[in-house]
């Protein structure tokens, strides 16, 4: 179920609920959700390596 976004981080998932994004990574016994989002947010940056913030 969910979208795949593995350009973003390998193995990630996301499913839309009204204006948020919610990304989780499968597991056998479930489900691991890593963020809720605005969809109107920048996602690439959410997944950087990047230490800029």
């Amino acid at each position: 179920m969910g979208k795949s976004y593995a350009r973003l981080a390998p193995n990630l998932r996301g499913i839309v609920f009204q204006d948020y994004l919610i990304f989780y990574y499968p597991r056998e016994d479930g489900i691991d959700v890593v963020h809720v989002v605005s969809g109107y947010q920048d996602l690439e940056s959410l997944f950087s390596d990047s230490d800029d913030e």
